[in-house]
This record gives C-alpha cells, structure tokens and sequence, in this order.
C-alpha cells in the first residue's frame, strides 16, 4: 500500500517540474495551488479550459487542427478556420475547466465535493484509484459546434466563448475560496 505522504509528495515534485518547464496552465495555477496546500489533497492533470479546431466527426478519426488553453483573439480564431483546407467537418469546441485530485481518504473525498458543490460545479464523482480516491470535476460552459458548414457570426460566437471563459473563471474563484475555508 502507498503511504499518503510519498504519493503527494511525489506529485507535488512532478507538478513543479512541469510548473519550471512551462507545461502548467497558467490560468489554473492558483486554484491547484490553494487545493494542494491542504494536507488531505493533491492534484493532478488539470486545465482551466480550451478553445480547439477539430477535424472529423468520428471518435478514431477526429485530429486536433488547432489547440489554445487560453481564449485566443476572435481575429486569431477566425483566421485558423479560414486556412483550412481539409474535406472534413471542422469543429469548434470550448470545453470547460476541469480538476483531476487525489484525496487521503472517503471523508476528504465527500467534503472537496461539497465545496465544489458550494462553488456551482455540477459535474464530477469520486472513484477509488491507486489507494486514494481520485475525484475529476468540470465547469459546466462548453461549446460544440461545426464552423466549416455555415457563415458564422464571428462576433457572436466570440462573445458566447468569451462568457464562456468567465463563467469558468468565476467558478473556479468560487473554488478557490472554498478551499481556503477550514
């Protein structure tokens, strides 16, 4: 069995490394920060969000065309659909924030889900992972739609990801703020 205090010891060296590499998404640092202060918690593999160009419609032959984990300029979206020349449908997706972490025990578990609860997030469950239980939560502001096929509004979709990325933004600061209750 592994002892709570290796394992997040041992995330918290990987997740630092990847924090001095620049592997990190920067917009979700201090969330993860204010989660891994907390003795009973660790995190892993989490995003603040992305905005991607997806070429294809099938699960094995869809291929990320364009990736940003930031909200790129309306001019930049724009001009990425614009230049592609493939056959296939583009899709446009914002998908929402989400949280991957390890909690020391069932009790941990439950009370980071009644914060997450607090803070407005509707999506997540616990799982029981590698001796601890592993919760994944995600923002509920998400976008999916082909932008290949018709005349968009470019305008209008851009202010639907923009309120989007707030909305995300809010939550995760509603989080925060849980977490940095006793």
């Amino acid at each position: 069995m592994v002892c709570w205090e290796k394992f997040k010891k041992e995330k918290i060296k990987n997740f630092e490394k990847a924090v001095e590499k620049g592997e990190a998404d920067e917009e979700i640092l201090d969330l993860v920060r204010a989660i891994n202060k907390k003795e009973e918690y660790i995190t892993s593999s989490s995003c603040a969000g992305r905005i991607l160009l997806l070429e294809g419609t099938s699960k094995g032959e869809a291929k990320h065309y364009k990736k940003w984990h930031r909200l790129p300029k309306k001019t930049e979206l724009k001009k990425a659909v614009e230049k592609y020349k493939g056959g296939k449908i583009l899709w446009l997706r914002a998908e929402p924030f989400i949280l991957h972490v390890f909690c020391k025990n069932m009790e941990a578990a439950m009370e980071f889900m009644r914060r997450a609860k607090n803070a407005g997030v509707k999506r997540g469950g616990i799982q029981y992972s590698r001796n601890f239980y592993f919760i994944e939560i995600q923002g509920t502001a998400g976008l999916n739609m082909p932008v290949n096929l018709c005349r968009c509004d470019w305008g209008k979709i851009y202010r639907i990801i923009k309120r989007m990325f707030a909305e995300n933004r809010r939550r995760r600061g509603i989080l925060k703020k849980e977490m940095a209750k006793k």
